[in-house]
């Protein structure tokens, strides 16, 4: 069997990254690397997708490669033999919940860690591999209705998709499961909306909740255009103020720790 897998630099599941906001919440004192496997499939088409999600050749997200699972189960072992956590994510990892399933319970019968990136539009899935999870990232691309709609290219669907985000950000909430909420942030984000988010964060009562506010680095054909630094930080340091329960970052780049602003 086959699934379409995006590649990073050429290479299929060998992309690194550090797992940082576990150590803005307390859960752990070092950063976790995890080594990510991008499924190359998606149910949004984001226009400003840094992994080209809208970009899509009927199911499949274009430029997408196809592999074998038994070469991404050898990858998985050897991947866990070096101490790397497992991280699941895309595209969406729920556009193939069987395989991501059988790949969490594999890596946790083994004594290693499962992490899941998602866009949150399924809470089914989430409670499916919640079980064999340690750690998530959960996006919550805007709170309001019409926005939400506009940024995720969801169309008729985006209402519930809205709704089903919510819930699986309160279900992980409910385990106290470590978890990256991640909001894009454009030039046009009001703080009232961000505020409104807030609200909803604080009221899922999670200690280990980390909230980023991800800065949009990209032209997305002139749809959506990049904030500036400073206004952001000054959203976010009155929003901290507001609700000083909530663990509040700004991912200002990708360059690992130096890239993560904690208000």
């Amino acid at each position: 069997m086959k699934i379409p897998v995006l590649p990073y630099k050429g290479e299929v599941f060998e992309e690194v990254r550090y797992a940082h906001f576990l150590e803005k919440t307390g859960y752990t004192t070092t950063p976790l690397p995890m080594k990510i496997l991008s499924f190359g499939a998606c149910n949004y088409s984001c226009p400003y997708c840094k992994r080209n999600g809208y970009r899509k050749e009927g199911n499949y997200i274009k430029d997408s490669i196809w592999v074998e699972t038994g070469e991404i189960a050898e990858k998985v072992k050897e991947h866990l033999m070096h101490g790397y956590v497992i991280r699941l994510s895309g595209g969406d990892p729920c556009c193939f919940g069987g395989v991501a399933k059988a790949i969490a319970k594999y890596v946790k019968r083994k004594g290693g860690m499962v992490s899941i990136a998602h866009n949150g539009s399924d809470p089914e899935f989430v409670q499916q591999l919640i079980d064999y999870t340690d750690f998530w990232a959960i996006d919550l691309k805007s709170i309001r209705p019409d926005r939400f709609r506009r940024i995720t290219g969801t169309g008729n669907k985006s209402n519930k998709y809205l709704n089903n985000t919510l819930m699986s950000i309160s279900l992980v909430s409910w385990y106290d499961i470590p978890v990256e909420v991640r909001t894009i942030i454009f030039d046009d984000t009001e703080e009232s909306e961000l505020i409104e988010i807030a609200k909803f964060l604080k009221s899922c009562a999670n200690p280990n909740l980390y909230w980023t506010l991800r800065l949009y680095k990209g032209q997305a054909v002139g749809k959506f255009k990049s904030p500036e630094l400073t206004k952001v930080t000054d959203m976010a340091r009155r929003i901290r103020e507001a609700y000083p329960v909530l663990k509040i970052g700004i991912r200002k780049n990708w360059n690992g720790e130096s890239g993560l602003l904690t208000i």
